[in-house]
C-alpha cells in the first residue's frame, strides 16, 4: 500500500513502474487513471465493476482497504501525514505476517540483528 498524492492516470502509472515488476498480471476495476498500467506491466485486466459488485469481483482488495481503515482508526487515533506511509506499511507487514506464528520471535530477531540504525533514523532527520 502506498500514499499518492492524486488518482492521476501518471501518477498511478509512476507507482506502478517503480513498485511493481514487468511480468506481473494486475487485475483492476476499469477506472479511467488505471489506464497507464497497462504500459508498465506484462498484463493489465481491467474490469467494469458496479459498485454493488465490487466486493465480488476484487474481494481481497475491498477487505485488506477496509482492514486498514479499521486499524488505522481504532489504533491511531489522530493520523499526521507525516507518518501515514509508516502506518500503513506497519499495517502491511502485520498481514504479511499474521500466520507466522511460533517463527515470529525469530525472524524478529533477525531483523532487529541485520538492520542498519543509520537507514532507520535517515527519514527522521
Amino acid at each position: 500500500m502506498l500514499v499518492v498524492d492524486n488518482l492521476k492516470g501518471q501518477t498511478v502509472g509512476e507507482k506502478v513502474s517503480g513498485n511493481i515488476k514487468y511480468d506481473t498480471v494486475v487485475k483492476t476495476d476499469n477506472y479511467r487513471s488505471y489506464s497507464k498500467i497497462k504500459e508498465n506491466v506484462w498484463c493489465h485486466i481491467a474490469q467494469n465493476v458496479s459498485p454493488k459488485d465490487a466486493v465480488k469481483v476484487l474481494p481481497w482488495v475491498h477487505t485488506m482497504i477496509s482492514n486498514a481503515k479499521r486499524t488505522l482508526l481504532g489504533a491511531h487515533h489522530m493520523l499526521s501525514k507525516k507518518y501515514v506511509q509508516n502506518y500503513l506499511d506497519e499495517f502491511c507487514y502485520k498481514v504479511n505476517r499474521r500466520y507466522f506464528g511460533e517463527e515470529l520471535f525469530d525472524r524478529l530477531l533477525i531483523a532487529c540483528v541485520t538492520i542498519n540504525y543509520k537507514d532507520i533514523i535517515k527519514d527522521y532527520r
